[in-house]
């Protein structure tokens, strides 16, 4: 998953870059994230725990790329990456009240711009 670490200012913050392009992803309502699974349809499908990023204008063409050279039949499942860190928040436990705790202590370490 190319979630990479990047210098903003004179900090160092995680940031989304897309699998396609290359560039990175500002905003998380126009991104996707996409997983790999192989095997037939009717028959259990086998989970390729790697994940991709791409901007929603390069999902298709990264699609097409993953599917490309594979010796089992392809599937390539997607959801929105507001979605996906939607639901990864939900499933580490972050509430809104924990949140907002970490937001205020960015702000006075002076982390959020």
């Amino acid at each position: 998953m190319p979630i990479k670490i990047i210098e903003v200012g004179k900090r160092h913050c995680p940031a989304g870059v897309c699998d396609q392009c290359g560039e990175r992803i500002t905003d998380a309502e126009d991104g996707n994230v996409l997983w790999v699974m192989t095997g037939k349809p009717k028959s259990k499908l086998i989970l390729n725990d790697e994940l991709f990023l791409t901007h929603k204008k390069c999902n298709r063409v990264l699609e097409k790329r993953l599917s490309q050279g594979r010796e089992t039949e392809t599937h390539i499942q997607s959801k929105g990456l507001d979605v996906f860190i939607a639901e990864l928040v939900q499933n580490l436990g972050v509430t809104l009240e924990g949140a907002k705790r970490t937001k205020h202590r960015m702000d006075l370490l002076g982390l959020i711009e």
